[in-house]
């Protein structure tokens, strides 16, 4: 007997669809948290704009569309009835929050003060260190050839850093 296929195809290729959006979407992020240093540090050589203005207005203009994304997908009310029913979790959303504007003031001081390549060194290093910790506190399983080409990327960034730091690598907004 002949089988209709239709609404496994329908699904593969919904699957797919959501994959190729995925992919697009990540691809976008990338491209943009790459030129968001650059950009901070443009800024700051055309304005005279302070760290934490720059960081407020950025904060500002993400929460603004994050408050859009989640009115158009729905997810707002479900945030929002979750949060209604586990009371506990304001506090974790409190400590996120404030972390969060210590990292991004952070960051944005970084560019003003060393320039977007520092900060990206900085970032490269931070994930370097996380995936560290990550593995040596709660035992992900990792191959010779990983923790090899691991341990060759950090001295590769840390050989960036001291050659930049040692050639005066200050922002181009100061000089």
């Amino acid at each position: 007997k002949h089988q209709d296929n239709s609404h496994h195809d329908v699904g593969a290729t919904s699957s797919s669809g959501r994959i190729a959006l995925a992919v697009l979407m990540m691809l976008i992020y990338i491209v943009m948290d790459s030129l968001t240093s650059n950009l901070e540090d443009h800024v700051y050589q055309q304005t005279k704009i302070d760290p934490s203005q720059q960081m407020f207005g950025m904060e500002v203009v993400s929460g603004i569309f994050a408050l859009i994304v989640v009115i158009i997908t729905g997810e707002g009310y479900q945030a929002m009835e979750f949060l209604a029913l586990h009371h506990e979790a304001w506090q974790y959303i409190g400590l996120l929050a404030v972390a969060s504007a210590i990292g991004t003031y952070a960051c944005t001081l970084t560019v003003r003060l060393f320039g977007p390549t520092i900060l990206t060194l900085l970032m490269v290093s931070r994930q370097i260190i996380s995936l560290i910790l990550s593995m040596a506190l709660f035992q992900h399983k990792a191959d010779w050839m990983s923790s090899l080409c691991l341990a060759a990327v950090s001295l590769l960034v840390l050989n960036a850093s001291i050659r930049r730091v040692g050639a005066g690598g200050g922002s181009t907004a100061e000089k």
